[in-house]
Order: structure tokens, then C-alpha cells, then sequence
């Protein structure tokens, strides 16, 4: 798995958060997209009716608008969450402050951007309930400005999601990028 290299945290976290402001209309063309396209994918997939659900790497809250309207209690997180966003708070995926196992849900379609895919899997792991899924939408496409993994070869992903998940599914998806929809219990 090939990644982009920072020379520090400090300097992927400030790359990873110049996006939301050097591109603020695409990112907001994106997040509707987004919201329109889950609830689409997923209001007969799952009953999320009083469910929690955290959405990692949320920028706007799209994702966490699709999930609010399926009936989840439904929060996101990012380290650059925009100018007052009611959907998502600051944070960073790879450690949050939330208590372990309180999560039914947790959703990300960013693993491509994250610093250190062990850590992240980790926190999600930790966060999940024991009977939690993690919705995992990957994009299957070469590392560009933003992105700091090269997913390209989706394979590559396989031996760490197996370090911390059982693989339910993996199916191909086309919404805003083409990918991968890998849906992921907790290993025991």
C-alpha cells in the first residue's frame, strides 16, 4: 500500500484540512450528492430507526444528513468541520474522545485520506458495539492532491481489514467516485 509522504502528523493534518477551504463549492456540490446518494443506498439496507451512527472524515455533514433521515442519532467528525455546522464536530479519526463500543454504526468514506490506516481501524474498532458494522465505501482510483493512500489496488487493503474486522460484503459502488462498499462486523 503506497502513501503519500508528510514529514510530520502536524503537516498531513494541515494539508488534510486546506481542502473544505480552497475548494468550498465543490465540497459543498459534493456533500449534497452525498446526502442524496446514502439515503438512497441505504434506507432499505438496514433499519437505522434509533441507532447511533459517527461518520468519520464528514467534512459538511452530508453523510450525517442521509443518516439522520433514515431515524439514526447520527454525529460526524472531521478536523476541518467548516463554519458552524450543526452534522459535524472537530475531530480526527485516527483518536477521538468518544467512550468504547458506543457506536451501532460507524461510516467513512475517507479511509483514503487518513494518515495511518492501523490507527484508524483501531478507533473504529474500539468505538463500535460488539455487534457494530462499519460502512466502508472506498474509492478505487490513484492517490491525488488530497488523498494520501493510493487505493487503487483495493486488494492492498485486505490484510489490515482483516486484522480488525470480519468481512460481511464487498460490493462495487458508483455515487460521486467509483469503489468499493465493504460492509465490516468487529473481529471478537
Amino acid at each position: 500500500m503506497k502513501y503519500k509522504e508528510y514529514d510530520s502528523y502536524d503537516e498531513y493534518i494541515e494539508h488534510q484540512s486546506k481542502k473544505i477551504r480552497e475548494f468550498p463549492e465543490q465540497v459543498n456540490m459534493m456533500n449534497n450528492r452525498i446526502k442524496e446518494i446514502l439515503e438512497e443506498r441505504y434506507k432499505h439496507k438496514y433499519d437505522f430507526k434509533g441507532k447511533t451512527v459517527l461518520c468519520l472524515g464528514a467534512r459538511l455533514g452530508g453523510e450525517v444528513s442521509a443518516f439522520k433521515k433514515l431515524g439514526s442519532l447520527a454525529i460526524g467528525i472531521d478536523i476541518e468541520p467548516g463554519w458552524h455546522n450543526p452534522h459535524v464536530l472537530y475531530g480526527d479519526f485516527h483518536g477521538t474522545n468518544f467512550p468504547d463500543g458506543v457506536f451501532d454504526f460507524v461510516y467513512c468514506n475517507s479511509v483514503d485520506h487518513a494518515f495511518d490506516l492501523n490507527a484508524l481501524f483501531a478507533e473504529v474498532s474500539r468505538l463500535m458495539k460488539k455487534d457494530g458494522v462499519f460502512l466502508m465505501e472506498v474509492a478505487v482510483q490513484v492517490a491525488g492532491e488530497y488523498e494520501s493512500i493510493d487505493t487503487s489496488d483495493i486488494t492492498d487493503l485486505t490484510p489490515i481489514i482483516k486484522k480488525f474486522f470480519d468481512l460481511m460484503s464487498a460490493d462495487d459502488i458508483n455515487n460521486v467516485w467509483k469503489g468499493v462498499l465493504f460492509i465490516l462486523h468487529k473481529s471478537l
